[in-house]
């Protein structure tokens, strides 16, 4: 302690204390020195001198400057004061003994089992496989609690002695405690750090530290769902009120477990409405196989052609809401096993977790529960709108019924105008050119990447505009729809062998081909050369491999977080490692990708100027979106369709964000409804009427 703590403590004020001490150091002191000793203002230095020398402990001179100097009397009744301030702080001190080790667990044994615990020895089973610390003395863990819970008791007194450094004990004890209160199979340990210890309070600190700061036990072995989340060591001094802390802690426990219970349900609930959307939607989508496919009930023969116009889009739409139905539920699964693995834990009541983490979780499976319901949403409302149609088809062609078949226009979400892109056509035009030239005269600026939010018209532009581009300069375009796999190699080689890609002819050497799947990117560049001197053979002077979708071998987080903070992943390494490493003069790659993942694609790729490569469709106005209208009338023969009015499609624009499929999807109910309500105008309040409807956004 030091002497201006003392004084305080005997009754001094702590500024009178502060210059009392400096001029007992110093001797004669002006006022500015002390002031500048003290670091006091100047009028806290002038009143407390004021009030020393009224107390006669400090004299002022009669020269100036003046001078300040301590006298006999305050260092005789210092002295005096600390005597009587020790012999009464040693008399409240005696009469305190500290308490028996033994004397303690029995009073901490009966609190335990006042609150219904059954208190038992530590198994001498458990104690002989529990790795010891380093530690003289006894085991750890003195003895077990079951109830409720079951819980470890372990005192720390003076007889054992710990060998590690102060530095490191909070970090290695509450290591060492998960490992025995594991062992015998406790959810947590109480642990009281005797006050015969000289060490008790620095114990005490470093084990009531906050656990994130100290958990470092994943270097030493996994969680595996156990303990007390942030509360696996609940530490006293033996000297507390025990049985009011004892009992309280309890109590919390039984709380945050009745808590924490009724949300561990709703997650179960939420896990079954994920499964049953999955389901939903995977019936939806065989159901739509079954129509392109002329089962039952459409008898082909009646039906003729009818489909033969509208397949494409049809299985777009269907791959497409496939697709995220593969994407979604890989995401899924990761968190249904891993949340299932905790909730079993809870139910043997070996862990128990904070109410935020099951939040978390909760917030997590609500998120892919909304990424579900629309891709339900689409595949219904298509089968049914085809469902409907094929219906009508088959009854006008047996005589059944005298009306037209018809159907809502807007129901092909995808672009169904091969011929009419709208926008910026002559810029994707020049780009294609562009990129044909390069394959077939060999020069280095092979691959080039169209980028953009879903529906935009990526794919689009791929199959339309870039694919016809290279068939009219004798170069293969292979549409490659990248497959929800993390492997890029494996995805590139299962697209690449389809026999659907190749003639008759071909299609034998193809099945040769996939018989040796490649493991690295260096095989599956000699599988696409094979494919390229297959098509050389056909008279085509190169091949250009579209790689559309390629988020789709992405782990989900680089959709939802911060890219920048995450290497790039497996797939875009390899892609980078394809794009390097490709030998062949007549080869190219066209790759589409989500906007959204174009900066670490980028760092992935290391192309310094890669922007010059880069293009990106532009987004419809109201104007081209009047076009379309007019044109999905006039290809299915609709006279007298609702007119949309200018003002509802600036509203779409606005609250779609200018999406081209998500505007087509509101004209699509917006056409219903006017069919329905037999409306001949489609204003903003017919839009107020249907309100908002389902969109896919990831």
């Amino acid at each position: 302690m030091s002497l201006e703590k003392a004084l305080i403590a005997i009754g001094f004020q702590e500024p009178e204390a502060n210059v009392t001490v400096y001029v007992l150091e110093h001797g004669k002191s002006t006022a500015e020195d002390i002031i500048a000793g003290t670091s006091l203002s100047r009028g806290t230095v002038y009143k407390a001198l004021k009030n020393l020398i009224e107390r006669n402990y400090i004299t002022a001179s009669d020269s100036r400057p003046v001078t300040y100097s301590s006298t006999p009397q305050v260092s005789s009744d210092i002295k005096n004061l600390l005597e009587a301030f020790y012999k009464e702080v040693t008399a409240k001190i005696k009469p305190l003994k500290i308490e028996e080790t033994h004397d303690v667990l029995k009073k901490i044994t009966a609190i335990f089992e006042k609150n219904g615990y059954a208190i038992k020895d530590f198994p001498k089973s458990i104690e002989e496989r529990v790795r010891p610390m380093r530690v003289r003395g006894l085991a750890f863990l003195d003895k077990v609690a079951d109830g409720e819970y079951s819980f470890g008791i372990a005192i720390l007194d003076k007889r054992r002695k710990l060998a590690y450094p102060k530095e490191m004990i909070g970090i290695i004890l509450r290591n060492e405690f998960y490992r025995m209160t594991r062992a015998a199979n406790c959810v947590a340990t109480y642990l009281f750090v005797h006050t015969d210890r000289r060490d008790c309070q620095l114990l005490i600190q470093k084990l009531s530290q906050p656990q994130q700061s100290l958990r470092t036990r994943r270097s030493f072995e996994p969680t595996d769902n156990y303990g007390i989340e942030n509360k696996e060591l609940l530490c006293f001094r033996t000297d507390d009120n025990l049985p009011d802390k004892i009992t309280s802690s309890l109590q919390e426990i039984h709380q945050r477990r009745i808590i924490v219970s009724n949300m561990a349900r709703s997650l179960k609930e939420k896990i079954g409405q994920i499964q049953e959307l999955i389901l939903l939607s995977q019936e939806h989508s065989r159901k739509i196989d079954n129509i392109l496919l002329g089962k039952e009930p459409f008898d082909s023969e009646k039906v003729g052609g009818a489909f033969g116009e509208i397949s494409d889009p049809v299985r777009r739409i269907r791959n497409r809401e496939t697709r995220n139905i593969g994407i979604f539920r890989r995401k899924f699964s990761e968190d249904e096993v891993r949340i299932n693995q905790y909730l079993d834990a809870m139910e043997r009541r070996i862990y128990l977790p904070e109410m935020s983490t099951l939040e978390r979780d909760m917030t997590e499976l609500e998120g892919i529960s909304e990424k579900f319901k629309p891709i339900e949403y689409e595949l219904n409302d298509l089968y049914a709108h085809l469902f409907r149609y094929a219906l009508s088809v088959t009854e006008s062609k047996e005589g059944k019924s005298h009306l037209q078949a018809t159907i809502n226009p807007f129901v092909f979400t995808e672009p169904y105008e091969k011929n009419a892109f709208f926008v910026d056509e002559e810029s994707i035009q020049a780009a294609a050119n562009s990129l044909a030239t390069s394959v077939k005269e060999g020069l280095p600026n092979f691959f080039q990447i169209v980028i953009g939010d879903a529906g935009i018209g990526k794919t689009h532009a791929a199959r339309y505009i870039y694919a016809p581009t290279f068939e009219r300069n004798r170069i293969r375009a292979l549409y490659l729809d990248c497959p929800v796999n993390y492997d890029l190699v494996s995805g590139i080689f299962q697209e690449l062998t389809q026999e659907s890609l190749y003639p008759d002819n071909l299609v034998g050497t193809i099945r040769e081909l996939r018989k040796n799947v490649p493991s690295t990117t260096g095989e599956l560049l000699r599988v696409i050369d094979q494919v390229v001197g297959l098509w050389k053979n056909q008279g085509y002077d190169g091949t250009l491999l579209i790689l559309d979708e390629i988020e789709n071998a992405l782990p989900y987080a680089f959709f939802e977080k911060d890219l920048f903070q995450y290497q790039p992943p497996l797939a875009l390494r390899q892609l980078h490692e394809i794009l390097s490493q490709n030998v062949s003069e007549s080869l190219g790659f066209l790759i589409c990708c989500r906007g959204k993942i174009y900066p670490i694609l980028k760092e992935a790729l290391r192309v310094k100027n890669i922007e010059e490569f880069t293009h990106e469709p532009q987004k419809l106005e109201a104007k081209h979106f009047q076009q379309l209208i007019a044109h999905r009338y006039e290809m299915w023969s609709i006279k007298d369709g609702p007119e949309f009015e200018l003002d509802v499609l600036n509203e779409l624009l606005r609250i779609t964000q200018g999406n081209t499929r998500d505007v087509i999807k509101y004209c699509r109910e917006l056409f219903k409804f006017a069919v329905k309500s037999r409306l001949k105008i489609i204003d903003k309040a017919t839009l107020k009427k249907i309100g908002s409807i389902p969109l896919f956004r990831y």
